[in-house]
């Protein structure tokens, strides 16, 4: 557990100190934040589209949306 930032556009979106980076086989790192951390109202949106993990369940997926840029199914729950 530590601290982390989020920045999409030159904007920071996201800051939190309990925050996971989690290896998991044959993925990148992942970075797990709570919901409260996205404090700028409309920076997650949530988009279509479903999965599931064995181990981890479903997921619904969030587009991360700045002024300039969205970056698609970004985040997930």
């Amino acid at each position: 557990m530590g601290s982390i930032t989020v920045e999409r556009g030159g904007k920071t979106v996201a800051s939190t100190t309990p925050a996971w980076r989690v290896l998991e086989t044959s993925h990148p790192p992942a970075f797990y934040l709570p919901h409260d951390a996205f404090f700028a109202e409309g920076v997650l949106r949530e988009t279509s589209g479903l999965s599931w993990c064995e181990r981890k369940g479903q997921a619904t997926y969030y587009d991360l949306v700045t002024d300039t840029r969205v970056a698609p199914k970004a985040a997930w729950t």
